[in-house]
């Protein structure tokens, strides 16, 4: 008798652990664009076919659900790392590990997260050489028109940005390296945002003009605020 009553209990205790080993936790993703400290655009513009869970240990893919318009993908899994493939807003091919914890059953990932590549931009070719370099912006949308500029000009082997707002000058600020590095980055991101047809009703015309380089971006997805940004990080007011 006692010793079926404790083949009962190892029974019972080997059951309760077996589940709570196997036994799986929902969870859901928001994909948000952390620059902008909002929800993302990327669940209107991508398809979910190009978004891909993976238990990151076995590879094996984790089907999910893509609830609109909460904009939430939720899946089931008793895994505690993932592998998460997307593209971000800049049409980048990104992996990411989630590390889940069933305390936490929401998690946040940012769309707007860059893969830095190499690319000799036309604003740090102008810097070389001492030659000027200007970004002309642009804004047209249902109720606002935008006008602005950004000229990197030179005095005394110093570096200077000049911002103007229709046509008239406004602040001069000197260009430390540090702000040069923030120029070089901004321009690798305008290259992957020519987006003409990205279903907003604002456009953001981005034109480069500059001895070593002349071309134009133009961005309707309203998924990038990159001037804006840009503007506020150099320190113009």
């Amino acid at each position: 008798m006692e010793k079926t009553k404790l083949s009962f209990v190892f029974t019972f205790i080997f059951i309760v652990f077996f589940n709570s080993l196997f036994a799986q936790t929902k969870y859901s993703l928001t994909f948000y664009n952390c620059t902008e400290n909002n929800i993302g655009g990327i669940n209107n513009e991508i398809d979910s076919a190009v978004i891909k869970i993976y238990d990151n240990e076995s590879n094996q893919k984790i089907e999910f659900k893509n609830n609109k318009p909460s904009r939430r993908y939720s899946f089931s899994t008793s895994k505690s790392e993932l592998r998460i493939e997307f593209e971000n807003i800049f049409r980048q091919k990104i992996d990411t590990i989630l590390k889940l914890s069933k305390k936490n059953t929401h998690y946040k990932i940012c769309e707007d997260q860059f893969k830095n590549y190499e690319l000799k931009t036309s604003v740090e070719k102008s810097i070389e050489i001492k030659k000027k370099w200007a970004l002309q912006y642009s804004s047209m949308g249902c109720f606002h028109w935008d006008n602005e500029s950004i000229l990197i000009t030179y005095k005394r082997e110093k570096v200077y940005a000049i911002y103007k707002t229709n046509k008239k000058r406004k602040q001069k600020i000197r260009l430390t390296q540090e702000k040069i590095n923030l120029l070089i980055l901004f321009e690798k991101k305008l290259k992957l945002m020519n987006k003409p047809k990205g279903g907003c009703t604002t456009s953001d015309i981005y034109t480069i003009n500059s001895d070593t380089e002349k071309y134009k971006i133009i961005d309707s997805s309203c998924l990038w605020n990159g001037y804006f940004n840009l503007k506020e990080k150099l320190g113009f007011q």
